[in-house]
């Protein structure tokens, strides 16, 4: 699409989605690129003089309608075993497992087990328990009273190895680029990943096999995909029909037999479990504590904690949300989270943390760059404003702040010159 207007000096284009007024696109041509379901609908320019908006005139409409390329020859997964509010209907179409770690750190695993885990090592998250092919890797360091946090994934797969650090920064072999100078653009690292970052979250995915002529359910069931929000929680989605091993679990549809360690025995103990599959070549890692109960770390605060947390869960736009995922363990991380001082950054209070680990899971259950629609079921829009969050914009500068130094985006174009191609 191009806008043309007429000023002295020239005028600034930006690009709007009729309904909202978040800018999508700045310039005079705007183009979509690997297009969703859901960017479907009505685009505008605003031409503005002098950059003001008082001094700005709107274009005509363009409809844009945008249809799946999905066939739907492929066969289903069977119904997922258990009858946990998770087990979506979606799950059946798009035969993909989700484990979430967020907070000081809470676990959900592929198979829906809760648990927490107090380690600050690193540790094997997920992997391959198949051929070996990929592997997903946490650091976690300390935070909060005694507790720890991630504070970056690394992936490995096909000889490539990237690290997801705090502030969405990425390290690939030594050179370290900043996804924020390339909001919305889908760029590849090596031949192996790709990686968007949406102004909130970074997305990276990769494929454990060849892609077919046609992308079909068999393919979308082939990809790994992380989500990353920058700060200490990430979602690791992975093949349904994939056997792993990790923190994550084994992803055989059976919470029961999640603590599965390192040599496959199978333990009751989340210490003994996590710590099997622990790095730590030169035993530098300190030894892991049992975590505190809920009451233990509050003490007298307790209800008082209990009472606020549960007040920002039963907010009007995490109601429908919370028919199909439970809330009940996050309400129970973020009474832990508050009274354990879990945060990193004093602008990102814990209970704020929490909530937004379960808006994700509400947005962004099951994150396909093809098919978006199937996996953001939920629309918590204003969640921030009701609870008295910061927003995406507000946390912005907090969660670059959180990481290291970004490299200007002069250094991102010479590093992604040599490392990074646009997709």
């Amino acid at each position: 699409m191009t806008c043309e207007a007429e000023s002295k000096p020239a005028p600034d284009y930006l690009w709007f989605k009729k309904g909202s007024d978040k800018v999508v696109g700045t310039g005079a041509q705007f183009t979509i690129n690997n297009a969703q379901l859901s960017q479907s609908g009505q685009y505008f320019c605003q031409a503005r003089a002098c950059k003001s908006a008082d001094k700005a005139v709107d274009s005509d409409f363009v409809d844009v309608v945008i249809e799946s390329r999905l066939t739907t020859s492929a066969p289903v997964s069977s119904t997922p075993a258990g009858d946990g509010p998770d087990n979506l209907t979606f799950k059946k179409m798009f035969p993909t497992t989700q484990c979430h770690i967020y907070g000081d750190p809470h676990f959900n695993t592929f198979d829906l087990k809760k648990y927490d885990f107090m380690g600050q090592c690193d540790y094997v998250l997920a992997m391959d328990c198949e051929a070996a092919k990929w592997f997903v890797y946490g650091r976690m360091r300390p935070c909060g009273r005694g507790g720890s946090c991630l504070e970056s994934v690394t992936l490995y797969y096909n000889n490539q190895i990237v690290e997801l650090m705090r502030g969405w920064l990425v390290n690939h072999f030594g050179a370290k680029v900043s996804p924020k100078n390339f909001k919305n653009q889908e760029i590849m690292v090596g031949d192996t990943f790709k990686m968007r970052f949406d102004g909130r979250y970074l997305h990276v995915e990769f494929t454990t096999e060849e892609w077919t002529d046609q992308i079909t359910m068999q393919d979308m069931a082939k990809k790994v995909q992380i989500v990353w929000d920058g700060y200490i929680s990430v979602q690791v989605n992975a093949p349904k029909d994939g056997r792993t091993c990790g923190m994550c679990g084994n992803n055989n549809d059976n919470a029961a037999d999640d603590f599965k360690t390192r040599r496959n025995g199978l333990t009751e103990s989340p210490e003994s479990f996590g710590d099997s599959w622990k790095i730590d070549r030169y035993n530098r890692c300190p030894e892991t504590q049992p975590q505190q109960s809920n009451e233990e770390i509050c003490g007298s605060k307790y209800k008082k904690v209990k009472r606020e947390c549960e007040a920002i869960f039963n907010l009007a736009q995490f109601s429908e949300c919370s028919t199909k995922h439970d809330k009940a363990n996050y309400v129970e991380a973020c009474i832990y989270d508050v009274c354990a001082e879990g945060p990193i950054s004093p602008d990102y209070p814990p209970q704020c943390a929490a909530a937004g680990s379960y808006a994700a899971r509400c947005e962004n259950a099951y994150y396909f760059k093809d098919q978006p629609d199937y996996g953001r079921q939920f629309d918590v829009t204003g969640w921030e404003e009701a609870a008295g969050c910061p927003d995406d914009e507000e946390l912005f500068d907090t969660i670059l702040d959180s990481g290291c130094p970004q490299p200007s985006a002069d250094e991102d174009d010479a590093t992604r010159a040599l490392f990074y191609f646009p997709f």
